[in-house]
């Protein structure tokens, strides 16, 4: 079963509640702390939306069985209130989705299965991805990039079927 992994590669300022620290779009790699997003009590809100990379070839010999919005983040809890819950939204191609909400501690990958949502190339091409969060008081939410984890399987073949010398693809 292959996966497939597609960085976010664009931002287009829909929504700018947040820190935004280095080069647009902030997500396309891991690498804190030059580029990344950031939400505390000052800065907060909704940040988006992102664009991911164009699947490549892929797309026309694979078939889809799962699909995840990642995001690789950590946060600073506030001592008497914890850490801050991190809102994922993601967008088919026609609407938004809520997805629920992640809580960010030490680095690492979050996720969240998006296979009911988005659940065909031609979707996974015009996924985007947006971020909410409200932190209080000392929390912080730090996002260092964001993909999409697409999980498949060889597409079936199709039948050939030869007549008078004629090839016919049904």
């Amino acid at each position: 079963m292959p996966t497939y992994y597609y960085m976010v590669n664009g931002f287009s300022n829909a929504r700018t509640g947040w820190i935004r620290t280095g080069a647009s779009p902030y997500l396309d790699a891991i690498d804190y702390p030059a580029n990344l997003i950031a939400a505390n009590v000052a800065k907060k809100g909704d940040i988006g939306d992102f664009s991911f990379q164009d699947p490549g070839s892929e797309k026309d010999t694979e078939s889809l069985t799962s699909v995840y919005l990642e995001i690789y983040a950590n946060g600073d809890p506030d001592p008497d209130i914890g850490y801050a819950p991190c809102q994922l939204y993601i967008y088919d191609g026609s609407t938004w989705f809520n997805l629920g909400s992640v809580m960010p501690t030490s680095w690492a990958w979050y996720s969240k299965d998006v296979s009911s949502q988005i659940d065909t190339w031609s979707k996974v091409i015009s996924a985007l991805a947006y971020f909410s969060a409200i932190p209080l008081v000392l929390q912080v939410i730090r996002i260092d990039a964001a993909r999409l984890k697409v999980n498949t399987v060889p597409a079936p073949a199709v039948p050939k079927i030869m007549m008078d010398g004629l090839v016919f693809v049904g």
